[in-house]
């Protein structure tokens, strides 16, 4: 359970929750799941969150979204974005607590919390687990 993690705290990726014994974290194999995973680089995680309607719409104005698939049906535009947040990067915390549904299957996800990126402004959604306030 992380302690002191409200709305407008500083954090930052925990690496004991977040990374492999191998490259300084505390986690015996890397990290799956739906709501994260190590990228392959051993500096990255990689989290999601829901597309805008500008970007749905967007897509559905590229050629991508002109192709049949096998079914013979239109592709769906994505529902989720990925986003990269980065050992040692500050994010601020604009919602401590939240549920957020990611994806076209099952519920969603509870224990999340909404940060954004100090430097880039990008916005994301992260187990709670894996962030420890600055």
């Amino acid at each position: 359970m992380i302690k002191n993690l409200k709305k407008n705290a500083t954090v930052q990726l925990n690496p004991l929750a977040c990374f492999p014994i191998e490259l300084g974290g505390g986690q015996r194999r890397r990290v799956t799941g739906p709501t994260g995973y190590l990228t392959n680089d051993g500096v990255s995680f990689s989290t999601w969150r829901p597309s805008t309607f500008e970007e749905r719409q967007a897509w559905y104005d590229s050629p991508r979204s002109k192709t049949i698939t096998c079914d013979g049906e239109l592709p769906l535009a994505p529902s989720t974005e990925r986003v990269l947040m980065t050992r040692g990067n500050k994010y601020l915390v604009l919602k401590a607590r939240c549920r957020v549904q990611l994806g076209m299957r099952g519920g969603p996800e509870t224990g999340m919390a909404h940060v954004q990126c100090v430097e880039t402004g990008e916005n994301t959604y992260i187990k709670r687990e894996f962030l420890e306030v600055l």
